[in-house]
Order: structure tokens, then sequence, then C-alpha cells
């Protein structure tokens, strides 16, 4: 095994701290807390607050993954990746061009054709199409690139990294599970 295909511990764990969304009514309620320095008994409007999220919800909001290579098909990865992150509180932007719609999902062509900010791309294409597509990956300026098993040749590490992409060499699905 060589150091590139090491994952690297820091993006892995730090996936826990970003991966929920904090909705209007937990600022609301985190804003009311902290006015009323946490005394929730004496303020029953305090009961808004919602207790699904805690502070490094908002503090940390939900990251946006393109995971380009996506499929309607629930057999493969690509698919699985969308069911895995958006189970984990991600907001998902899957990439096929031959696809409208995955898991309900709108599909957009490429990671140029996407009008929002990513955050986070995770690759499940062939090292071929990868390699064009980091150049477009690049040019939006996202720097956290997934290169999962079957995409993850020396020539895409090189190029993602020639780029200035720090390639995180290791499955997505594998971090997703182990939070």
């Amino acid at each position: 095994m060589t150091d590139s295909s090491i994952p690297d511990s820091r993006y892995v764990s730090s996936r826990a701290q970003a991966t929920r969304s904090a909705t209007p009514e937990c600022v609301t309620g985190l804003l009311r807390e902290l006015l009323h320095l946490g005394t929730r008994r004496s303020h029953p409007t305090l009961d808004l607050y919602c207790r699904r999220c805690s502070f490094a919800d908002l503090l940390f909001p939900m990251k946006t993954v393109a995971v380009i290579g996506a499929s309607n098909d629930r057999r493969k990865f690509g698919n699985k990746a969308v069911r895995g992150y958006v189970a984990e509180g991600y907001r998902v932007i899957p990439v096929n061009p031959h696809e409208t719609e995955i898991e309900g999902l709108r599909v957009y062509p490429s990671i140029v054709d996407i009008p929002d900010d990513v955050d986070v791309v995770s690759l499940y294409v062939t090292p071929t199409v990868s390699l064009t597509v980091l150049d477009d990956v690049a040019k939006r300026g996202i720097r956290e690139v997934w290169l999962n098993p079957g995409t993850d040749t020396p020539a895409v590490v090189q190029r993602a990294r020639a780029l200035g992409i720090d390639p995180i060499v290791a499955c997505s699905l594998v971090a997703l599970a182990s939070g």
C-alpha cells in the first residue's frame, strides 16, 4: 500500500463535524436560549427549540457534495454514495450526463452546470473520465475530492495534485459508514 492510498484522517473525521443543517427553528431556539442564559424551564417559548440539532450543527453547516458518476442503478456504488450522503445529512447533487433524476434528486450533466457552490466531490467514474473532470473541478475551486476505488490511479492522483487539489484516496462509502 502506498502513502497516497491511505486516507488523510483529518478529512475522514471532519465529515462528522459538517453533516447536519440547522433549521430556522434551531437558530431561533438557540438565540432565545442564549438570551435567556439557558434557563429553559422559566421560558416556555423555548420549546420551539429543535432538539434534533446541536451547537455543532449550527457552527458547522451541512456540506454540499457532488457525486460524479451517480446512477439510477441501486446496485452501483454511484447510487449507494448518493443514498449514503443523503442519509448522513449532506446536501447531494448527482452528476451524470445520461440521467435527469436519481433518488428523487435533480441531476446535472456536469460539474460546471451546477449553479450552486459545491464543497466536496466524490468520483465514481473511470480514470479516463476522472482526468477530464478534474479540470472542471479545479476551475470551480473545489479542493476536497474523493478518489474512490477504481478512480484512484497514480495518473489521476498526480493530475489532481498538479491542479492544486489534495485528493482523498479512499472509499467515501467506508468513510460514511465509519462516521
